[in-house]
């Protein structure tokens, strides 16, 4: 729309439009999977409308596949029989998977499902921040070798490990160099999951999910923070190249291979 200066992105050359005319490019995409109920064709009713991304879980169960809250249920399904043929469609189409919020069996069979790269968009290293959303080490590498990346997240109880305390910017940093560490600078970028701004929706939001301690990074509250990410990575070892990468060049080159016309 050009009145409003964004551009809703169907395929990988029109990234490239919306920098080049200076316009706020925006990939249409579902948190929870729900959106796709239990029929395999409504993701070909979704496509057309500009549908390019599909999370599988949130914080429940759907029809696609085990979220993190069920991973000690040994009776959880992983990925459902929906959920690949959901996998397999997508990337048909050229459609990003995102498994972040699933149970480490779905992220697993997902990586045994997919042709092409996936993305953990929201997430971190498990191994010094123990909770369900981020991931063990082997997941990480699982994820490097798919050549997806896993947006690391800013919320403080993720980044930490534990609730009601605030991280700051180096916290972040350790978590982006755990996670390249592990699984290589290929496998990293940002995934500051920013959800609050909003006075009117963030007090209901907030008591609703039971997330009345909830914040982000010192210093990386919202987009406008994002400069003061970038010294700090360069204390902590990462070269220019490597910051380019976690920056946007590891998800640009997702998009590529996953978008229409990516590979083309």
């Amino acid at each position: 729309d050009p009145a409003n200066k964004v551009l809703v992105i169907r395929e990988f050359a029109d990234l490239e439009k919306a920098r080049s005319a200076g316009h706020l490019a925006v990939i249409a995409g579902n948190e929870g999977g729900k959106i796709l109920g239990s029929d395999p064709s409504l993701i070909d009713a979704w496509f057309p409308m500009g549908l390019r991304h599909v999370q599988f879980n949130w914080a429940m169960p759907n029809r696609l596949g085990a979220s993190q809250d069920q991973e000690n249920d040994p009776s959880q399904p992983g990925l459902t029989e929906f959920g690949r043929t959901t996998i397999e469609n997508m990337n048909e189409k050229g459609m990003i998977v995102d498994v972040s919020h699933s149970a480490p069996r779905t992220i697993l069979d997902a990586l045994d499902v997919t042709n092409k790269p996936i993305l953990n968009s929201h997430s971190g290293g498990r191994s010094i921040a123990d909770k369900p959303q981020n991931l063990y080490d082997d997941q990480i590498e699982a994820m490097a070798d798919n050549g997806g990346v896993i947006g690391v997240h800013f919320c403080s109880r993720l980044v930490l490990g534990v609730n009601g305390i605030q991280a700051g910017i180096d916290d972040v940093v350790k978590q982006i160099r755990y996670v390249a560490d592990v699984g290589g600078i290929d496998v990293v970028g940002l995934g500051p999951d920013w959800l609050l701004g909003d006075p009117v929706r963030d007090v209901p939001y907030l008591r609703n999910t039971n997330q009345e301690d909830l914040t982000w990074a010192k210093g990386l509250e919202d987009s406008s923070d994002l400069p003061n990410l970038w010294d700090p990575l360069v204390g902590a070892g990462f070269t220019a190249g490597e910051i380019e990468k976690i920056a946007g060049g590891n998800m640009l080159r997702l998009f590529k291979d996953v978008l229409p016309g990516g590979n083309d």
